[in-house]
């Protein structure tokens, strides 16, 4: 394995010389071609310091991409700069408003800062809204996390329990990160319950009531 992560370190080297010369030479599309050849390879390789560096490269010529932004507020995660992973995630979300995987890392980035509470009430409100759209698996893991970071979160049972209209579309919290339920989703869920059974189009189990829409 230590053989593969060299090689794909070397690689990565390589493709970031060529890059260099692209460049030097104003051929712009081949150069960031390259870059991103090099950014595939540290990925790999799972050298995260490496792979940073090139993500800046990438994100200086190309500021949109959010393949970049994702990549690097991981790689920066792992490395230990919640800082910068959590600004990563923060240009990450301008350009996929309320993607579900860019709050959940930006939960992650708040639990390791050592804001449990707020870590544990977004991935909550994620997994509100995760249950509201029928994403029940989704809803489960991310209610687990919270209780992982703050114990007195309610479990996906007790969400579906308590899930209401009135509820849900009164719950404003996490508003600007796109957290608030989908009022047309809220519409659909009638008298939920916690007792689970196999949805037949679905590898997830859904409560009883519970409309996959």
């Amino acid at each position: 394995m230590m053989q593969g992560f060299e090689h794909a370190a070397r690689t990565a080297s390589k493709h970031v010389w060529l890059a260099e010369s692209h460049l030097q030479f104003g051929r712009m599309a081949r150069g960031i071609e390259e870059l991103d050849n090099a950014a595939r390879a540290l990925a790999a390789a799972r050298d995260d310091r490496a792979y940073v560096d090139v993500a800046r490269r990438i994100l200086a010529l190309q500021p949109n991409r959010v393949d970049m932004w994702r990549g690097l507020a991981y790689a920066q995660l792992r490395w230990g700069d919640t800082e910068g992973a959590g600004e990563a995630v923060v240009e990450w979300m301008r350009l996929r408003p309320g993607s579900a995987e860019a709050i959940e890392c930006m939960a992650e980035v708040f639990g390791r800062r050592g804001r449990r509470t707020q870590a544990a009430q977004t991935l909550a409100r994620l997994g509100l809204r995760e249950l509201v759209d029928g994403r029940v698996g989704t809803a489960s893991r991310l209610c687990e996390r919270a209780r992982s970071w703050k114990h007195d979160e309610p479990d996906v049972a007790t969400l579906a329990s308590e899930l209401s209209e009135e509820a849900a579309a009164a719950n404003g919290f996490g508003e600007e990160m796109g957290l608030t339920p989908r009022p047309r989703r809220v519409n659909n869920v009638v008298a939920m319950t916690a007792a689970p059974r196999a949805d037949e189009n679905a590898d997830v189990f859904v409560p009883l009531g519970f409309a996959m829409v």
